[in-house]
């Protein structure tokens, strides 16, 4: 199964705040939970052991926040999302939205990166996920099988995930493009066949 590796977590910070977690969402239209919560019957296998880091170096986790660095098997074809939220402070407008990712094995290899916060004394400034993976739009989770309720659609736009993704480095090309994505009626009589792009503009 591919690997997807992680970095995710919180910082609490007296004008400012930021926090990005992982969540499985299961194409049956199961309720979503924590990846580290998933069972492995869901398609995801955590991978050795958590690193655990302060947000803000020499303070208390349970104040500041926290780093957590984790690698999971995921089963091929399995859908993940990113929840993130970021308020800058300073009277900055506070960002909030969610970010879907299809696992793939010869998807390109590449590594997201989550601005959380520009303090200097922060372990980590960033959020990362890094795997083989396609970028999937909101419309195609629901398609896949997901369930999100469409008051939340605006936050997975793509105008929020370009706003929420700092940066998409691809370390390693695809080996085939993605899969078209179906969809089909309760009764099986309507299809609907939606072609996936490669990578979205940043």
């Amino acid at each position: 199964m591919p690997v997807i590796k992680t970095r995710t977590g919180n910082v609490n910070l007296r004008t400012s705040s930021g926090k990005c977690y992982l969540f499985h969402s299961p194409t049956d239209g199961g309720r979503e939970v924590f990846i580290d919560s998933a069972s492995p019957e869901a398609g995801i296998k955590k991978l050795g052991k958590p690193s655990y880091f302060a947000a803000i170096k020499g303070r208390k986790p349970d104040i500041s926040g926290r780093f957590i660095e984790q690698k999971f098997y995921v089963r091929q074809g399995e859908v993940l999302k990113l929840f993130i939220t970021v308020n800058p402070g300073l009277g900055k407008m506070e960002l909030s939205g969610s970010v879907f990712l299809r696992v793939r094995k010869s998807a390109a290899c590449r590594r997201l990166h989550i601005d959380l916060t520009n303090n200097y004394d922060a372990s980590f400034r960033d959020a990362t996920i890094e795997g083989t993976f396609d970028i999937i739009s909101v419309e195609d989770a629901v398609k896949l099988g997901c369930k999100v309720p469409k008051a939340f659609f605006a936050l997975a736009s793509s105008t929020m995930r370009r706003k929420l993704l700092t940066k998409d480095d691809i370390l390693l090309q695809e080996e085939s493009p993605p899969p078209l994505i179906v969809e089909k009626t309760l009764e099986d009589k309507k299809v609907v066949v939606s072609k996936r792009r490669r990578s979205i503009e940043l």
